[in-house]
């Protein structure tokens, strides 16, 4: 008799393959397949059983859904999936005529399309609400805007913590974090952390810094030039014939933070150019003559390129809270560093100004100040959390007597042993043992 005993499948400890979800459309759900198309379940998970599933009833179908797929990606009208249908049947025609009748079988009318579009949202909504409820720790990034039909929208993002400031975001008693945070403490959470998007924070800050002596020039002089086609055409030839460095001015937009720069740094390059162009058209600039207002825009320029510079550090993926603010601690030293030298008329870190040599140095290290003060007040709830912050950005130097039980724990394990911190998770012997800080 043989002493083989029957294999059992709980003992083959088979997972699912992510893969699957794109190649086939099944997603898993309570430990079985499930179609996202049928709905129909397998409880084996092997590629044979999924793929043969999918080619025997879906395979056309699937192409149905590719189309759709892309004609949602790029915002075209349902109707061009007809049009794409007796494209596919004329290539077919031509390059593969046994195919031709494959082709003919997928349905492309616009409410075929629809639905798969439908079906395409559902299923990104249930994959999505799955892995959230899988999390341990996350944070959300909630943003309000307005669709081409003027339709208000709210958009979810289970990422960092980002929003405009709007009104229905933020409001102490009715905005949407308002109504998360009391839901969090009706379910006994009151670990919940708030904060207003660090980037668009530090775009606040550079708008503390208004001289508008500078701007309302700039763009005036800059309207006049590409406002009207003859303008702008006679202005370009202009900087071939005198061969300068750039070849043109670019506009200014409110909603753009980083066109700015681009707008001042190009006018200033080409102040001689744009003086002797508006001259040569009947509408000089005075303050082309005055020099305290070179110096302001010297100055404008330099300090402009520098926040924007730390606005693009701070955008980007994988970009974690702690990262982020660790990008705004220097930049307030630097802040401090600027004013305190240009107090004694140093101006070694503003190049651009220090050709014209200025006499009223306190003029400058009072703009400095207003941004000092403004990084401070801006981004003092952040400071409440350093010790926090420290803990996965310089773990060997925290206080570790000032902070939580929980996080301090972690301190002191890394104190002792060589953890690796990968994507918010530590990582000891290339075994995960924890999760950190926040989902994000």
């Amino acid at each position: 008799m043989s002493s083989n005993k029957k294999r059992k499948l709980t003992d083959e400890g088979r997972i699912f393959n992510e893969k699957w979800t794109a190649e086939y459309f099944f997603i898993e759900m309570k430990n079985v397949a499930l179609c996202l198309i049928c709905k129909e379940t397998i409880s084996i998970f092997k590629d044979y059983n999924l793929r043969r599933h999918y080619l025997q009833k879906h395979a056309t179908k699937m192409d149905c859904y590719q189309v759709s797929s892309l004609i949602a990606k790029k915002s075209k009208p349902f109707i061009d999936g007809e049009f794409i249908k007796e494209c596919l049947e004329s290539v077919a025609d031509v390059m593969c005529p046994d195919k031709k009748t494959d082709f003919s079988k997928i349905s492309l009318s616009h409410q075929i399309i629809s639905r798969r579009i439908d079906d395409i949202e559902i299923s990104i909504e249930n994959k999505l609400e799955e892995k959230v409820r899988s999390f341990k720790y996350y944070s959300l990034a909630i943003d309000e805007s307005t669709g081409v039909i003027d339709t208000v929208q709210v958009a979810i993002f289970v990422r960092g913590i980002a929003t405009d400031g709007a009104p229905a975001m933020v409001g102490k008693k009715e905005g949407l974090t308002k109504l998360i945070e009391d839901h969090a403490v009706l379910v006994g959470n009151k670990g919940l952390i708030r904060y207003h998007c660090i980037v668009h924070q530090e775009n606040l800050c550079a708008k503390a810094l208004k001289m508008d002596n500078i701007m309302q020039i700039v763009i005036k002089c800059v309207t006049f030039i590409r406002a009207r086609g003859l303008n702008h055409r006679q202005f370009q030839d202009y900087l071939q014939i005198m061969e300068a460095d750039s070849g043109d001015v670019v506009y200014f937009s409110e909603v753009r933070w980083l066109s700015r720069d681009k707008m001042l740094k190009r006018f200033y390059d080409l102040r001689n150019e744009i003086k002797s162009f508006m001259e040569s058209k009947g509408k000089p600039v005075i303050e082309f003559e005055d020099e305290n207002w070179l110096m302001d825009l010297a100055f404008f320029v330099y300090i402009t390129t520098h926040l924007n510079e730390l606005n693009v550090r701070l955008q980007g993926k994988n970009q974690l809270i702690s990262n982020m603010f660790q990008i705004i601690t220097p930049f307030e030293l630097k802040l401090k560093l600027w004013q305190s030298q240009v107090k004694v008329n140093d101006f070694m870190y503003f190049p651009t100004l220090a050709k014209y040599n200025p006499k009223n140095s306190e003029k400058y290290a009072s703009l400095i100040l207003i941004l000092i003060n403004e990084f401070e007040t801006r981004f003092q709830d952040f400071r409440k959390n350093s010790q926090i912050f420290a803990i996965f950005a310089t773990p060997f130097s925290v206080d570790i007597p000032a902070v939580e039980t929980k996080l301090g724990l972690i301190a002191r394990a890394r104190t002792l042993f060589y953890f690796e911190v990968t994507r918010g998770f530590i990582y000891y012997q290339n075994i995960k043992i924890a999760a950190i800080f926040m989902y994000i």
